[in-house]
């Protein structure tokens, strides 16, 4: 029963990245999520380095502003100002370039496009990698219990997929009235 039910997820996933638009919410999630994936793992670690020097140099500037304004600056101190002003200006400009070149401008979702390259893709992939490349849109898949006795797979009326694009009907909607109530 479980290759009749991943058999049935994988169709469905198939047939809704081949239904979907180019401009659908589904692909640009799906290309998100692989572009995620494929990130390799010194890039994150350049773009975690980079996101730290950027907050490092804004509490530079910031902290910079608040002497300013506390009166550190005042004369005979004044002439420093101009100088330490140039160097975090440089300092956050440089940061704010750091972080800008590692992320990607376009994602790459062109396999997701045709029917051929995402069954390819399918084909060469491990099983993990099919795991992935489900997750890429589904939320969750729920199967329900099947009626004993009768052996036969009835995906329709059995599986219940729930993808990205949509919301999660399983997820509780709370609303501020309700904390207010519950209080």
């Amino acid at each position: 029963m479980t290759r009749s039910i991943l058999e049935y997820v994988t169709e469905a996933w198939f047939t809704k990245m081949n239904t979907a638009r180019p401009d659908s919410p589904i692909l640009q999630i799906a290309a998100e999520r692989w572009a995620g994936l494929r990130q390799k793992p010194t890039d994150a670690e350049r773009m975690e380095k980079a996101v730290a020097s950027l907050k490092a140099a804004e509490a530079g500037v910031q902290r910079l502003a608040k002497q300013q304004a506390d009166g550190f600056f005042d004369p005979p101190f004044d002439t420093h100002l101009p100088r330490l002003q140039h160097e975090a200006r440089t300092t956050l400009a440089k940061a704010k370039k750091e972080v800008a070149d590692p992320t990607p401008k376009k994602l790459d979702m062109s396999f997701l496009l045709e029917d051929e390259t995402i069954r390819e893709a399918w084909d060469e992939a491990s099983l993990p990698l099919r795991r992935d490349l489900l997750r890429l849109s589904l939320r969750r898949v729920v199967v329900s219990k099947g009626r004993r006795g009768y052996n036969v797979f009835d995906g329709d009326a059995r599986v219940e997929i729930h993808w990205l694009d949509s919301p999660d009907p399983w997820a509780s909607e709370v609303t501020t009235e309700d904390l207010a109530q519950a209080a």
